[in-house]
């Protein structure tokens, strides 16, 4: 998974809301939010900008750190070798 670099705030619920999030050498506004869920890898958000590319970001409670996990440009760019893509995961629950 790539780290990225998120601005977020919290909503009423006091779930993480990314608001802006760096990666490609760009800084990327979150136009709005998605479906959500948990998995192993942590807490994962789907999120849309204003140019119309979906990104799925995951945070990782335990260390603080946000990863990509999905850019619908480039499916694999924030994959690793081996690892199932967020459709495929069979420990999703919502958050």
């Amino acid at each position: 998974m790539q780290p990225v670099e998120v601005l977020s705030d919290r909503d009423r619920e006091g779930r993480l809301l990314p608001r802006q999030f760096s990666t490609e050498g760009r800084w990327w506004q979150v136009e709005s939010t998605g479906r959500r869920w948990q998995s192993s890898a942590g807490q994962h958000v789907l999120c849309l900008t204003p140019e119309g590319r979906v990104f799925e970001l995951i945070f990782n409670p335990s260390s603080g750190t946000w990863g990509l996990g999905f850019d619908q440009a480039n499916p694999a760019a924030g994959r690793q070798v081996g690892e199932r893509g967020s459709r495929g995961d069979s420990d999703r629950s919502a958050v």
